[in-house]
């Protein structure tokens, strides 16, 4: 676990050698797993997510090491011993609760109409759907205006779908193949650049039977697939 204090320490040292003179750094509870900053020529404040408070003082060196070569314009991609930590039960275990709460968008797994483990396992049964991550949780939105079909996180382990599927107006296919777009994104190589394959991705989702007709219902019906 990495204290304030330590997270100052650690930024304000790795800042030095990209010839930053005064550095910050301070956690903030951000919903996402993301870092700010904020720059003048000799001087740069980081706001760093809480979630990785969590984090060895070793992996957030690293990430910040990762971060000021990106800022100088070199971006190397993570280490394998961030990796490693981000995509490990010890991350999501701890952090996955949290953004649950904070993410007043997403709501729970009980449906109305539609079962989201059905659906699941329809695509496991098609051969669609082989491997599900630990401690995936696929949960609906809350009720709202957005016509995003579906979001994911890869490194929070979480689907959700957009409350408007849950209708006997729904096809359980459209609801099936949205299921299948988010079950690849939080399949996908966190340690690879890009880390979605796009050209992988149309690959899997043209093989759902029927798959341009529903992509035509979606955006017939004005939801963004």
């Amino acid at each position: 676990m990495t204290t304030d204090t330590e997270l100052n320490e650690i930024f304000e040292r790795v800042s030095k050698h990209f010839n930053y003179r005064t550095a910050t750094a301070a956690f903030e509870p951000y919903r996402d797993l993301k870092i700010r900053w904020v720059r003048t020529y000799e001087q740069i404040s980081f706001y760093v997510s809480d979630y990785l408070k969590e984090a060895p003082a070793e992996v957030v060196e690293s990430i910040a090491e990762t971060l000021l070569n990106k800022i100088r314009g070199e971006d190397s991609g993570y280490t394998g011993q961030t990796i490693e930590w981000l995509t490990s039960p010890d991350f999501y275990e701890k952090v996955q609760p949290k953004y649950l709460k904070r993410d007043k968008r997403t709501g729970n797994a009980e449906g109305e109409v539609k079962d989201l483990m059905e659906s699941l396992d329809r695509l496991k049964g098609m051969g669609l759907v082989d491997r599900v991550p630990e401690g995936l949780k696929i949960l609906w939105s809350n009720p709202g205006k957005d016509r995003e079909a579906a979001r994911s996180s890869l490194l929070m382990r979480v689907i959700v779908i957009n409350r408007i599927l849950d209708s006997e107006e729904v096809p359980d296919a459209a609801l099936d193949l949205c299921i299948l777009k988010q079950m690849i994104n939080v399949t996908s190589d966190f340690g690879k650049v890009p880390m979605i394959d796009t050209e992988e991705m149309d690959r899997r989702i043209l093989a759902f039977p029927n798959s341009e007709e529903i992509l035509e219902w979606f955006k017939d019906h004005g939801i963004e697939f």
